[in-house]
C-alpha cells in the first residue's frame, strides 16, 4: 500500500479536498516515502488525529495544502513530507506558513486502537470550530462546552456517571 489509510488524488481536472475531524490510529504504511494520509490535490487538512505509523501526512506533487490543528503522535519517520522536504517534528511543521496549531500530544483514547477521547485528553476543545461537521462519529453534537475537539470524537459526559473505559477492556483506569 502507498498510504496506510487514505490517498486523495485526481486523474481529471484539478480538484481540492477537505479532510477534517478524523482519527487515524496505528496504520501500517509499507512505503518508505508515504504516510497515513497522502494528499495529491489542493486542500485543507484540519482537526485530525494521526497516531502511530511511519509518517502522518504526505503531500505529493506540491499541491497547496493547509495543515492545521492536528495531533501527530508516535511516528517512526516524521510527521510531514512534501516532495523531499521532511519535517520530523511538529515544531518544524508549525514553522511553515501553511501550518498552524498542530500538536504532538498523546490523544489519550479510551481504547488505544479506538476513537473516543478520555476526559483528560488535551485534544478536548483544541480544534477550530469553523467548517466543522455538526456531529461526531457517534452522532453527538460538535462544539460542547469547551469548543470543538480534535479528531472523530467530540467528548461528551452523556455516557453517565462513570467514564472509566471498562467497557473497552481498559481496566487500568480503575
Amino acid at each position: 500500500r502507498l498510504a496506510g489509510a487514505v490517498i486523495v488524488k485526481t486523474d481529471g481536472p484539478p480538484a481540492s479536498a477537505v479532510v477534517r475531524h478524523n482519527t487515524f490510529v496505528d496504520n501500517t504504511t509499507t512505503s518508505e516515502s508515504d504516510g497515513t494520509l497522502r494528499m495529491a490535490v489542493d486542500g485543507d487538512v484540519a482537526n485530525n488525529v494521526f497516531r502511530g505509523d511511519r509518517r502522518g501526512l504526505r503531500v505529493k506533487d506540491s499541491p497547496a495544502v493547509t495543515v492545521s490543528n492536528k495531533d501527530f503522535f508516535a511516528f517512526k519517520k516524521g510527521v510531514y513530507k512534501n516532495d523531499g522536504v521532511e519535517h520530523a517534528t511538529v515544531a518544524a511543521l508549525n514553522a511553515e506558513s501553511f501550518a498552524d496549531g498542530n500538536v504532538d500530544d498523546d490523544p489519550d483514547l479510551v481504547d488505544p486502537t479506538g476513537h473516543h477521547l478520555r476526559p483528560s485528553s488535551q485534544l478536548i476543545g483544541a480544534a477550530l470550530c469553523t467548517q466543522t461537521p455538526g456531529t461526531d462519529l457517534d452522532g453527538e453534537v460538535r462544539s460542547q462546552a469547551d469548543g470543538c475537539d480534535i479528531g472523530a470524537d467530540e467528548f461528551s459526559t452523556a455516557f453517565g456517571l462513570f467514564f472509566d473505559g471498562f467497557g473497552s477492556g481498559d481496566t487500568g483506569a480503575w
